[in-house]
């Protein structure tokens, strides 16, 4: 299954795969995941390909030709992935993200069934009614536990609940990245009766001095010697991203470090102190191999941050905008219909743009490059009628100039 976050309404799409030495077109199920707005501009549309894909094949999408906006993001669903258990009953694949969403996503619709159901610790059904009622239908009390956590909204100390997340305006701190919202928690405003959702440690800085958490990667210098503002963008592989600092929190799905909810762990702060736990951002406190984090998803355990790009790592999968592609290695070496012709080569076209000439351009038999600074990565093409032209390379998420 592929998700496809794209500029523009309907879209509509042919899926191929390379059969000997050529592309052969694919029968696949599309269908939108709602018409909803995703942002002002994004559109979500769902292909499924459960059942087609093989390892080590090669495939593509192809647009019409008035399809001209860009194209977002391009996300796999990984068949069995195993992350933390199956949830299609007969093992085809891997749908945490979706079950219960109105759309059958397994082949036996096993994702869609129960859905007024809870599932206790113990392997019993109970009905979704009886959780939180005051009563222990469950035999363990599970049903009656993180009543708040499990209506979205937070839990205070004294057992009040609150909402979790609050307009901007309504706090002193203001909000930076995505305007829309604040978590309550850890906002410099007490709205627990007792306080509790302020019982936050302040973060530390380089030279001993501390800041609040919601100061880090703001823009400006709250420790004197800029520590709130280092390792802000990406992460550096040669230490795994346990250095990284920033904001990613996978889109808001990432479980506070602080909570115990919905997935038990014992990566706290506390634990920690030196990992940056902070709110519910993408970090690495135990040497996995990149910034990771809990997630609010009872299914799914935990969860690398796609979000939070190598600083030290050439892109394979998109282009930087910062440098227009300069520093893309990707294997691309299409141009929408036209084959990319090799820089090697000077048929059809003669050209300067050689290996020879520009040696450190990364000028690799005929995939995609930018080695004179145009907008994007691009190649000549083996059409006569057509010289160059940009290529199918998605922009990478979050680094620009």
């Amino acid at each position: 299954m592929r998700e496809l976050f794209v500029h523009g309404h309907n879209m509509d799409a042919t899926v191929m795969v390379m059969t000997g030495q050529q592309w052969t077109t694919v029968a696949h199920n599309t269908h939108f995941r709602g018409d909803k707005d995703l942002s002002n501009t994004l559109y979500l549309k769902e292909m499924d390909l459960t059942g087609l894909l093989t390892t080590g094949q090669l495939w593509r999408l192809e647009f019409p030709n008035e399809y001209r906006r860009p194209i977002g993001e391009v996300k796999f669903f990984q068949a069995c992935s195993g992350v933390e258990r199956t949830v299609c009953t007969d093992d085809n694949c891997d749908v945490y993200e979706v079950v219960c969403d109105g759309i059958v996503d397994c082949d036996d619709g096993s994702d869609e069934e129960n859905c007024d159901k809870e599932i206790c610790p113990s392997g019993v059904a109970i009905n979704k009614t009886e959780v939180c009622d005051g009563t222990d239908d469950c035999g363990d009390n599970t049903d009656e536990q993180n009543c708040c956590d499990r209506q979205g909204r937070l839990a205070c100390s004294n057992g009040q609940c609150i909402d979790s997340q609050k307009m901007c305006a309504e706090t002193h701190i203001p909000c930076f990245g995505e305007p829309k919202g604040q978590y309550a928690r850890c906002d410099d405003v007490e709205d627990c009766w007792d306080g509790s959702d302020e019982s936050c440690s302040p973060s530390a800085c380089d030279n001993g001095a501390m800041f609040h958490q919601l100061s880090r990667c703001d823009g400006r210098n709250d420790c004197g010697d800029n520590s709130d503002e280092q390792n802000c963008v990406c992460y550096y592989t040669h230490d795994r991203g346990t250095s990284y600092r920033g904001l990613a929190n996978r889109d808001n799905t990432c479980q506070f470090w602080t909570s115990q909810y919905p997935h038990a762990h014992n990566h706290t702060p506390q634990a920690y102190p030196s990992a940056g736990l902070e709110r519910n951002y993408c970090r690495n406190p135990d040497g996995k191999d990149r910034p990771w984090c809990y997630t609010n998803n009872p299914l799914i355990r935990w969860m690398y941050c796609d979000d939070v790009f190598a600083c030290d790592a050439p892109p394979t999968r998109c282009f930087y905008a910062v440098d227009k592609g300069r520093s893309y290695v990707g294997h691309t070496n299409r141009a929408g219909d036209r084959v990319c012709q090799r820089w090697d080569s000077q048929s059809p076209h003669s050209h300067p743009h050689t290996p020879q000439a520009h040696p450190d351009a990364g000028l690799e038999e005929n995939f995609c490059r930018n080695p004179d600074n145009k907008q994007r990565p691009w190649c000549y093409t083996t059409d006569e009628s057509q010289r160059w032209d940009y290529c199918d390379v998605m922009e990478c998420a979050g680094k620009r100039a």
